[in-house]
């Protein structure tokens, strides 16, 4: 078995994504979840938090449609724009795994910058780029960082030293960041 989980709180980061999405879109939010598969435990986590938040507190915002992207870029380009081509009334995108450019690329090909707000994750250069460009309204941090290097620590802490972790999860800091503040 495991000795410690270090990483992110997928859940936790879906319910801040919704809190964010209705922070970002306010009234008569229709949301597109582009997601990379549904087997990968942190995609459904997320969109499990997500979807959960925004039905307890946030009646404001429909979810619309979900598309699968393999986390691929030339997918996620060819299933955001039949999305958006099948369901004009979507203002906003939840870019739950990799495959951002690609749905960016979408939303810019179809004329809809501005008009589409984008939640997506990580702090990639590509994605940093995309919210400096303002395609992507904000992007969920996860520490990666920590994610590598606090596992080694604990494991040369239990193996080198006979130390065993003070708990079980060690769970990274969300972090929200938007143009102002990458």
């Amino acid at each position: 078995g495991r000795i410690a989980y270090v990483g992110s709180d997928y859940y936790k980061s879906g319910e801040t994504a919704a809190g964010l999405m209705n922070l970002i879109c306010g009234q008569n939010t229709k949301v597109g979840i582009i997601t990379g598969s549904h087997w990968i435990l942190c995609h459904s986590e997320r969109i499990a938090g997500f979807t959960d938040n925004v039905n307890k507190n946030y009646p404001n915002i429909q979810i619309i449609d979900t598309a699968i992207n393999n986390d691929d870029d030339a997918e996620s380009f060819i299933v955001t724009r039949k999305m958006l081509t099948e369901h004009p009334e979507i203002n906003a995108l939840y870019l739950v795994a990799a495959g951002i450019q690609g749905a960016c690329r979408a939303v810019d090909d179809l004329g809809l910058r501005g008009k589409i707000k984008i939640i997506s994750y990580d702090t990639t250069e590509p994605t940093c780029k995309l919210v400096r460009e303002n395609a992507i309204i904000a992007t969920i941090a996860q520490q990666a960082f920590t994610q590598g290097a606090k596992p080694l620590d604990i494991l040369l802490d239990y193996v080198g030293l006979n130390i065993k972790p003070e708990k079980e999860y060690f769970y990274t800091k969300i972090e929200i960041k938007i143009k102002e503040n990458l």
